[in-house]
């Protein structure tokens, strides 16, 4: 679960370690970076499943392109001992989404807390068909990466050359 740095520890000048407050720096795949803090508390590693805890948009998911700090709107989830099997662990909260949401807590706006990600029930399959699972999931989501981060490319490039079009 994150951590929001103080106010007066963030940036947009690129001192410190990138920042991750919520969905608004949410990219097609992966996140883009536009805020920085000098004391991060909370951190997600490369490959982390991001997943947005707090408000309208809870269950909102990123893959972390890379080391952030995150704020308290976030959650960095991953397995406990092998990072292939995200993918799985992604599966998972995918299928289970609804359940997750319904038993989110606020009056307002939905909150999912430690102790619900924490202790949300799922079946495990046996060691073969995980590793199995692990290898045949990590090439199809390694392809569906590697499109996500081309189309995050081509959209930077549109923007670019449409803001040079002049009528």
């Amino acid at each position: 679960m994150g951590q929001s740095p103080q106010g007066d520890d963030c940036n947009n000048d690129g001192v410190g370690e990138p920042l991750l407050n919520g969905p608004t720096e949410f990219g097609f795949y992966s996140p883009s970076l536009v805020q920085w803090t000098t004391n991060g508390k909370k951190h997600c590693a490369e490959g982390d499943l991001l997943f947005c805890v707090r408000g309208s948009t809870t269950g909102r998911m990123n893959w972390a392109n890379q080391s952030y700090a995150i704020g308290r709107g976030l959650a960095a989830i991953h397995h406990k001992s092998d990072c292939t099997l995200n993918w799985f662990v992604k599966a998972m909260i995918d299928n289970s989404l609804q359940e997750i949401l319904s038993a989110a807590t606020g009056s307002t706006f939905p909150n999912v807390g430690k102790d619900l990600l924490n202790g949300f029930q799922v079946i495990i399959p046996d060691d073969n068909s995980l590793r199995e699972f692990g290898v045949k999931g990590h090439s199809i989501f390694s392809m569906i990466s590697n499109n996500a981060k081309e189309i995050d490319v081509l959209v930077g490039l549109q923007r670019t050359l449409l803001s040079k079009l002049t009528i």
